[in-house]
């Protein structure tokens, strides 16, 4: 089986990459934008007619957003992740301590407050409530669409998870203790090695649907079904690590790297034997699936169905051997 040999490539054209408003521009799409406007004019009309309190000076006080209105409101947000105050109505305070210039003039606090309240990314009336992610299941999967026709990637691509943080109440909060964030939402992500996200899936806590294998087997699957018989070599931690994904990939023309734990099944009995400080030791198995573990201040083991090439010297027990010399380059560290 081949490589893939073809370099990444970037599929937008006339594009500046160092402007940030173009970068911006390039993800939050018109599309995007009419969408949430179309659904939070819906959402606001919903809310007023069913109000208890539904007077006319309150059908007054909304008026229908635009997808201009939208960016704007966006911006807002944006600045005021910058600029904390202790309230969000002092932005527009008349206190020069408290006021912001910009968002002043951008859009009056009563404007800004009604677009918060009844900001909507979908159509209650139609949602599909098993899908915990529905009220932003249209606008996510029109961003990752972004993300994948942006650039195709080259040979060697990256899975891990990030934390978007997040303290609110939700049901599928998670609380991570290693990362940066410790609490927030966990996403999945297949990236190019230098960090830029191709595809992401959000988890959303355990899935009624029975999976075919386990959880992170799953994972991967989905994020790089793009991708497959292609010849790229997928990069891996060992929490995604396994040997029947090693074997699925490799039947699907797609080479994995990625350490392993010790305890994980389907490894060779001879993976547990001690070693001496500098020694490896590998295997491989009837399905071309390659077992490897070196031992320096503890023992490091990974597996892989493509091999690196690359010398090292077994007297110099601080040279790692090729194989782990390439997988810490290709997963950002």
């Amino acid at each position: 089986m081949n490589e893939y040999a073809e370099e990444e490539e970037i599929l937008i054209h006339n594009f500046d990459c160092d402007n940030p408003v173009s970068l911006y521009k390039l993800f939050v799409t018109d599309h995007i934008l009419e969408i949430i406007a179309e659904e939070t004019n819906k959402y606001a009309t919903q809310s007023i007619n069913n109000s208890a309190c539904n007077s006319t000076s309150h059908q007054r006080a909304w008026e229908p957003i635009t997808k201009d209105k939208i960016n704007t409101f966006f911006g807002i947000l944006l600045i005021m992740g910058i600029v904390k105050v202790p309230d969000i109505r002092l932005y527009w305070s008349q206190n020069d301590i408290y006021a912001n210039a910009r968002i002043k003039n951008a859009m009056k606090r009563d404007r800004f407050i009604f677009i918060l309240k009844y900001l909507h990314f979908s159509d209650n009336t139609t949602a599909r409530t098993e899908d915990r992610l529905y009220k932003i299941r249209n606008v996510f999967e029109a961003i990752v669409h972004t993300f994948k026709s942006t650039i195709k990637p080259g040979k060697n691509i990256v899975i891990d998870e990030s934390m978007i943080p997040w303290r609110g109440r939700l049901i599928f909060r998670q609380y991570i203790p290693g990362k940066r964030h410790k609490y927030g939402i966990k996403a999945y992500k297949l990236c190019l090695p230098e960090g830029y996200t191709y595809n992401m899936e959000i988890y959303a806590g355990k899935n009624a649907e029975p999976i075919a294998k386990t959880h992170s087997h799953d994972v991967v699957i989905k994020l790089i079904r793009d991708l497959l018989f292609e010849g790229r070599i997928l990069f891996t931690d060992s929490f995604y690590t396994s040997i029947p994904l090693a074997e699925e990939l490799l039947q699907k023309k797609t080479f994995i790297c990625g350490t392993i734990k010790k305890n994980k099944k389907h490894l060779p009995p001879q993976s547990k034997q001690k070693q001496v400080r500098g020694s490896i030791i590998s295997f491989e198995n009837h399905k071309g699936v390659k077992f490897m573990k070196w031992t320096d201040k503890r023992p490091l083991s990974w597996k892989n169905t493509k091999m690196v090439q690359k010398s090292y010297d077994r007297n110099n027990m601080r040279n790692m051997p090729g194989k782990c010399m390439v997988y810490p380059q290709k997963m950002g560290n």
